[in-house]
């Protein structure tokens, strides 16, 4: 039994480690499509979205560890400051497509500039089902894009839902485990750093591609919805002619029949026209 107990709990301790070593060394890659990433991570798909933006908002969490140490020395006191604090920046913002829906995105220490009613594509991490933050966002408007959440050593744990969470699937606790197992857990942060700087400078062409795409789209769609609201808007009645106008056309038509461009005949009865209109 105690044994078995001991068995359990070297896997609770170590299981999450020891799977994170593998996966250091699988390289971070998309399918052909942009659609869903292969091998070890293929459980995460892409989710790609397109249009303008609205309601953009971002803030700021804080996490601060370790402490304040005070010494006394012979009646001196000394201060040592061994805190760190980690901070990470959330976006959030909707993108209404061409054809009125409305999807939230969020990102996490990605930052994007944007403004309202900028034609912007985000891809979204989906794990499980449930998506997560865009890892890529491109505004089509300035032509900018942005890339990949920054994954900062020393305990410093990204949020769920996020590309390096993806890659970096380490706890608080389990980092501190790896990190006093001769300092494995340095080596796996720096691994997965060197991933994702690898994915982020080749791994993500192809949903740039497919943004892009996704973007002429957009723009043809609405096009057409423009010049479909034209075609279907009543057209604006002819204005009435005002009196100088009638007298003018009377003049015009007195000239023509003095020429003998008009006969008589026609002179009444263009005449007779203009006064009943």
């Amino acid at each position: 039994m105690t044994t078995a107990l001991a068995i359990v709990a070297l896997i609770v301790v170590f299981g999450p480690i020891l799977w994170q070593i593998p996966k250091a060394l699988w390289p971070v890659r998309l399918d052909g499509s942009a659609t869903r990433f292969t091998g070890l991570y293929r459980r995460w798909t892409v989710q790609t979205f397109t249009g303008r933006v609205s309601d953009h908002q971002s803030g700021t969490s804080s996490r601060t560890i370790g402490h304040v140490t005070a010494y006394d020395s012979g009646g001196v006191i000394s201060v040592s400051d061994g805190r760190r604090r980690f901070e990470t920046n959330y976006n959030s913002f909707n993108l209404t497509d061409a054809r009125g829906g409305v999807h939230p995105i969020r990102t996490a220490n990605l930052s994007p500039s944007l403004g309202a009613g900028h034609l912007v594509s985000a891809a979204v991490l989906v794990h499980g089902g449930k998506p997560g933050y865009a890892f890529v966002v491109y505004n089509h408007t300035t032509g900018q894009y942005w890339t990949m959440q920054h994954y900062r050593r020393g305990l410093d744990v990204p949020p769920k839902g996020s590309l390096t969470r993806m890659v970096f699937h380490l706890g608080a606790f389990h980092q501190v485990i790896a990190i006093l197992c001769a300092g494995l857990g340095f080596l796996l942060g720096i691994l997965a750093h060197v991933q994702l700087a690898a994915f982020n400078k080749l791994g993500v062409k192809p949903v740039i591609r497919q943004m892009e795409q996704r973007a002429a789209d957009a723009s043809s769609e609405e096009a057409q919805a423009h010049e479909a609201l034209a075609r279907s808007a009543p057209a604006a009645p002819a204005p009435a002619p005002t009196s100088a106008d009638i007298v003018a056309q009377i003049q015009g038509l007195t000239e023509l029949h003095g020429s003998g461009a008009l006969s008589a005949e026609q002179f009444e009865a263009a005449k007779a026209k203009l006064l009943d209109a």
